[in-house]
């Protein structure tokens, strides 16, 4: 079964998780429903998610880096090691 032969249900569930930024649980759910490997689920996942994006921006979350969380810990550890300094 190929990406053209899932059925509208199936293809929703995938859009719906692409919108709520889960691109792993659209990948699993289109290997389910078409028995393609993981690089095609992959690639038509990705292809998906630049057309939805495309279409409506806001829907989509962005790729996100995850730089935002280092810099949290980077910041974090310090600080509570300075706390402990402090109270001790």
């Amino acid at each position: 079964m190929n990406s053209s032969e899932m059925d509208q249900q199936d293809r929703n569930q995938i859009i719906q998780a692409i919108q709520n930024g889960r691109k792993i649980e659209a990948i699993k759910i289109y290997r389910e429903c078409t028995g393609n490997n993981l690089l095609e689920a992959k690639n038509f996942i990705e292809g998906l998610t630049e057309e939805l994006r495309e279409q409506n921006p806001e829907s989509i979350p962005e790729n996100n880096s995850g730089c935002g969380t280092a810099a949290l810990i980077c910041f974090i550890c310090p600080a509570l090691s300075l706390f402990y300094l402090l109270i001790s």
